[in-house]
């Protein structure tokens, strides 16, 4: 009887036991408060003079591979083979403060002193990739950041070399654009022809650009008469 007494009430102890800590699991003595904020404060705010006239994206990729041996040996300590690869965009811009035109006969001149690249290149964060292969003591995290670091150097001196081929675009884009700001104003009578011409190309060249079949606009005029000094007298 005894025995029976004591096994009851060794079952009920287990019991408050495994009970308690069931409980004391499901207890949070310790409760966890977050809190975030952001705070943002004007610094300065400029006006700024570029206007962008063309864009360039290209797929870029940089690599870096170094390798540490013990010295007069061939043994290897060290070694890493890393690389980073991103879609990088470089915009060019012209000046609208340095612009310059004249009118000759039935063309409009545009003299640009310079193309300019917009620094720092920017690429998109979410293309970038990285990939890296190391053995050894040497770890991938610093070959890598130097990687991404080194990236706005390059990017802007490889910008710097395409710019010879932007020339081209850049004068034709700001063409059109004029242009249609003329005819949203409509202005386009001024002009047959639009020239434009850098300043700063290697080899310097004059693109003509055509839009108006006259001084009319795009449907000829009746009748176009010089009367000296580049002007004209028309009739519609």
């Amino acid at each position: 009887m005894i025995s029976a007494l004591k096994a009851v009430t060794a079952l009920i102890f287990a019991s408050i036991i495994i009970y308690a800590i069931y409980q004391y699991k499901n207890f949070h003595f310790i409760e966890t408060y977050k809190y975030s904020s952001s705070f943002s404060q004007f610094i300065s705010l400029k006006g700024t003079d570029e206007y962008v006239i063309s864009e360039l994206k290209t797929a870029e990729k940089f690599d870096d591979h170094w390798v540490k041996k013990i010295h007069n040996t061939g043994i290897v300590v060290a070694r890493v083979d890393a690389e980073i690869s991103m879609v990088a965009s470089f915009k060019y811009y012209v000046k609208l403060g340095e612009l310059k035109y004249t009118i000759e006969n039935d063309t409009l001149v545009f003299n640009v002193p310079n193309l300019y690249l917009s620094k720092p290149v920017a690429y998109d964060s979410s293309t970038v990739q990285r990939k890296c292969d190391a053995d050894g003591l040497a770890t991938c995290k610093d070959t890598l950041d130097k990687l991404i670091t080194g990236a706005t150097g390059k990017l802007e001196v490889k910008g710097n070399l395409a710019m010879t081929n932007m020339y081209e675009k850049s004068a034709k884009a700001l063409a059109d654009n004029f242009n249609s700001f003329a005819k949203n104003n409509n202005k386009e009578v001024f002009y047959k022809n639009i020239a434009v011409i850098f300043a700063n190309e290697p080899s310097q060249s004059r693109r003509m650009f055509n839009y108006n079949k006259s001084f009319c606009g795009n449907e000829p005029c009746a009748l176009e008469i010089p009367i000296g000094n580049g002007r004209f007298l028309t009739i519609q």
